[in-house]
Formats: structure tokens, C-alpha cells, sequence
């Protein structure tokens, strides 16, 4: 009798130890901090007037292009040029957001079509490079794009939109906003 208790003992005791280290490994992985670092400044450009809100026409593509998830293209240039830049500005980029809720695919951060009756499961990405040839220069909304460095106070920020099929595409039009913020180095 006396064994039978010492093993109910023994297996309690592991039972009850392991629970407690499971326990306290497992708050570890459950809590953190993010800490966020940043810089306000009063030196900035000025957008050049009629750059400040744009249209981009991007070409009018075949399904059989643009068809299948990782499809893309259809990429055109625009550019956004600033002036009266302050002569601590040395660089300037453009920082893309979202245009409200639901204009960003979550899972590619690219902007989702916003057109009603439109074509299915493509995307509009913006990329830095333009000529680009790599997934890695594609800008996520939410960050920032290439920094231009700036002379005689002036810069000219060169990006490119374009579509991306994240699966089959159907035949409809595509339309998508993104904002953007100038960033200083």
C-alpha cells in the first residue's frame, strides 16, 4: 500500500512540476514591448504644385499576363517632385499609407482594387527601382520608399505602380489610392 501511495506521490509531484514550468514558459512567449522611435522635424520641401495628387494609367493588360498568383506587371513610372527643401534636408522620400479601411491586402501589403465591378485577386504594388526586376524592391504600404538626395533644395522621388495577381485574375477594371507623407534623412 505504502508503494502505491509513493508512486500516486511521485507521478502528482511531476505532474504538478511540469504543469508549473509549462506554465511559466509559456507566459514568457505570451507578453513583450514594442517600443517605437521617431523624429519630428520643422525641416521639410515643399511638393511642387500639380505633383501633389496624381493619376497613374497603368496599360490595359491580358489575363493571360496578368493570370496567376506572382503575375506582374504593367509597371509605370511617376514621379513626385519637391522643392524649397530646407538646407538640412539632405534626402527625401515618399512614406505610402492606406487610404482607410480595407484599400490594404493584409497578407502582401499591397493596395487592394477598389473598383466595385472589377477584376479579381490583383493587387496594385508600388516598387522603388524603376526598371526593377526583384519582389524586394516592392513597397509595402505603410512604408517608406527610396530616399532621393536632394540638390539646389529640389528633389525628383521616381517610383512605379503596377499589378500584382495574388491568384486567378478575372477581366474588370482596376482602380487604387494610396497617401503618402514626405520622410527626411
Amino acid at each position: 500500500m505504502n508503494k502505491i501511495k509513493l508512486a500516486l506521490l511521485v507521478t502528482g509531484a511531476l505532474f504538478a512540476g511540469s504543469n508549473a514550468f509549462a506554465a511559466a514558459d509559456a507566459t514568457a512567449v505570451e507578453r513583450g514591448t514594442v517600443k517605437f522611435i521617431g523624429e519630428l522635424t520643422d525641416e521639410t520641401c515643399s511638393i511642387v504644385a500639380g505633383d501633389e495628387n496624381q493619376t497613374v494609367t497603368l496599360p490595359k493588360l491580358s489575363t493571360n499576363i496578368i493570370g496567376k498568383a506572382g503575375d506582374k506587371g504593367g509597371w509605370t513610372r511617376f514621379t513626385i517632385k519637391v522643392e524649397k527643401c530646407s538646407d538640412t534636408v539632405k534626402e527625401v522620400a515618399a512614406h505610402f499609407e492606406g487610404n482607410g479601411f480595407g484599400s490594404v491586402d493584409q497578407t502582401t501589403g499591397f493596395l487592394l482594387n477598389q473598383s466595385a465591378t472589377g477584376s479579381q485577386n490583383v493587387r496594385i504594388a508600388i516598387r522603388n527601382k524603376v526598371g526593377a526586376t526583384k519582389d524586394d524592391d516592392m513597397i509595402q504600404i505603410g512604408g517608406t520608399g527610396q530616399y532621393f538626395k536632394t540638390a539646389d533644395k529640389k528633389a525628383v522621388l521616381a517610383y512605379e505602380g503596377g499589378y500584382y495577381a495574388v491568384g486567378a485574375t478575372t477581366p474588370g477594371p482596376v482602380t487604387a489610392t494610396t497617401m503618402y507623407t514626405l520622410a527626411y534623412k
